[in-house]
């Protein structure tokens, strides 16, 4: 179980520190205390981003920039996926039926 106790540390403005045998849980923690405060304030940088400088001249605040990013990059992924292996898994329509 992840403990939202060093989230809830790191929002007040307190050092956070956080351990776990987990590894999925460890990996969690990284990625919500660790990683979004590295990036704090800083524009995204995937290239759409770079194309409009709008986005680029603008302020960030906190991990939106990173937050952006991570959306084009799931994106990428997903298309990606589809591109090489989509052949794989038939379309299908959800219906009331079958959904």
């Amino acid at each position: 179980m992840v403990e939202r106790c060093p989230l809830e540390a790191q929002r007040l403005g307190l050092e956070a520190y956080a351990s776990d045998l987990n590894p999925v849980a460890v990996l969690i923690n990284k990625a919500m205390i660790e990683i979004p405060p590295k990036f704090a304030g800083r524009p995204p940088v995937n290239p759409e981003a770079r194309r409009e400088q709008s986005l680029i001249a603008k302020p960030w605040r906190g991990a939106q920039g990173l937050a952006e990013d991570v959306r084009y990059y799931g994106r990428w992924m997903r298309d990606e996926a589809e591109k090489r292996i989509g052949h794989l898994y038939p379309k299908i329509e959800i219906t009331a039926e079958n959904g």
